[in-house]
C-alpha cells in the first residue's frame, strides 16, 4: 500500500474506535426512543463507512479465470426461493507481491456464461488483504439491490402496516395478553397474504419456456415439513413437494448450468438422483427451467392455508378481546350498592 492508504486505513480504525465509545455511550446512559435511535444511527454510519472505506481502497487489476463455481442452496424458505449463486476462481498478481494469489468473486449469471477458464476479468482488491477481491462492476453495497424486490418491498409493507394496526388496536381496546395476541395473528396473517399474492406475480416474472432439452438430476429432496425461521417450530405442510437441482447445457453453450423447480410431490414418477428427465427452459434465462409434466399446486396452496389458519386464530383473538372488553366496561359502569 502507498501512504494514501495508509492513512485512509489509520482513519477507519479511528472511526471504529469512535464508533465503540458512541455505543458505550448509549446503551450506558441513554434509554427509550432516543438510545434506540442513536443505536441505530451508529450501526448504520458503522456499514456505511466500512463499505466507502472498501470501496475507496480496493486497487483495480486483471485477473486470469481459472475455474467456475455455481452452487445453488436448496433449503426452503417459506417465501424466498433457492438461492443461485455464481463465481470464478481467478488468479492475479498483486501489486508488489513476489507470487500470484487466487480469490473467489461473486459475479452475475452472464459474467459467469461468458467468462470461462483462461479469460481475463476485470476486478478490484484489497491491498492488505489480497484474497478479498471482488468484481469490477461490484461495490458494498451492491447486495443491496435484490431488497427492492417487489416481493420483498411487499412483505415490507406488509409489516409495517401490521405494526400500524398493533397501535390502533391497542389504542381502541387496551393493552394486554389479549392485544398481543391479536397483534401476533394480524401480523403473521398480513405477511403470510403477501406470500399468498407474492406467487403469481414470481410466475408473472418467469421468461417464456421456448426450448427443451435433458437435464440431470444432481439432488432431489422432498420437502413435507415447513420450518419457521422466527420460532424454530415446525408444522406438516398439505401440498409435500419435491424440489430439484438439475444441471444440463443449454443450446450454444460450452458449459453445464444449474437450474431448480418446485413440483408437488409424486407428479413426476421416478424422479431420483441421477436421473436424466425432459425439461423445458428459457432461452433468454437458461436457468428458469421446468421439468416436463410436473404439477406445482405448491407455489399457492401451502401459503394459502397459512393464511387460513392464521385467519381463524385472528378472528378468535379478536371475539375473545370484544367480549372481554364488554364484559370489563359492564363491571366498570355497575352500580354499587351503598355502604350500610
Amino acid at each position: 500500500m502507498d501512504s494514501s492508504q495508509y492513512v485512509l486505513l489509520g482513519f477507519a480504525g479511528l472511526f471504529v474506535v469512535f464508533v465503540l465509545l458512541v455505543v458505550g455511550h448509549a446503551i450506558l446512559s441513554r434509554g427509550g426512543l432516543i438510545g434506540s435511535i442513536i443505536r441505530i444511527g451508529v450501526i448504520v454510519a458503522l456499514f456505511v463507512g466500512v463499505g466507502w472505506y472498501l470501496d475507496r481502497t480496493m486497487v483495480p487489476t486483471q485477473a486470469t479465470v481459472v475455474s467456475r463455481r455455481e452452487a445453488i442452496y436448496s433449503r426452503y424458505v417459506w417465501v424466498s426461493p433457492p438461492n443461485d449463486q455464481t463465481s470464478l476462481e481467478v488468479r492475479f498478481q498483486p501489486s508488489g507481491a513476489s507470487k500470484a494469489v487466487d480469490a473467489i468473486v461473486d459475479v452475475d449469471a452472464s459474467t459467469y456464461d461468458h467468462d470461462g477458464p483462461g479469460t481475463a476479468i476485470a476486478i478490484r482488491y484489497l491491498p492488505l488483504f489480497p484474497f478479498i477481491a471482488r468484481s469490477s462492476t461490484s461495490t458494498s453495497f451492491t447486495w443491496l439491490q435484490p431488497l427492492l424486490d417487489p416481493e420483498v418491498l411487499a412483505t415490507v409493507a406488509g409489516v409495517v402496516v401490521s405494526v400500524g394496526l398493533l397501535f390502533l388496536v391497542a389504542r381502541l381496546v387496551g393493552s394486554g395478553l389479549i392485544v398481543a395476541a391479536m397483534a401476533l395473528t394480524l401480523a403473521w396473517t398480513i405477511v403470510a397474504s403477501v406470500a399468498v399474492v407474492a406467487q403469481p406475480f414470481r410466475a408473472a416474472r418467469s421468461l417464456p419456456l421456448d426450448r427443451q432439452a435433458v437435464a440431470q438430476v444432481l439432488e432431489v429432496d422432498t420437502i413435507k415439513v415447513s420450518y419457521s425461521r422466527h420460532s424454530g417450530g415446525s408444522s406438516s405442510l398439505v401440498q409435500p413437494f419435491d424440489l430439484a437441482i438439475l444441471q444440463f447445457v443449454p443450446s450454444g453453450f460450452d458449459h453445464p448450468v444449474k437450474a431448480w423447480d418446485e413440483v408437488d410431490a409424486g407428479s413426476v414418477p421416478n424422479l431420483i438422483k441421477g436421473k436424466s428427465i425432459p425439461i423445458e427452459y428459457s432461452s433468454v434465462d437458461p436457468r428458469q427451467a421446468q421439468i416436463v409434466g410436473g404439477t406445482r399446486r405448491v407455489l399457492w396452496l401451502n401459503s394459502l392455508f397459512e393464511v387460513g389458519v392464521i385467519a381463524f386464530l385472528m378472528l378468535l383473538a379478536c371475539l375473545i378481546g370484544i367480549f372481554s372488553g364488554g364484559s370489563r366496561r359492564r363491571k366498570s359502569t355497575a352500580p354499587t350498592a351503598p355502604a350500610s
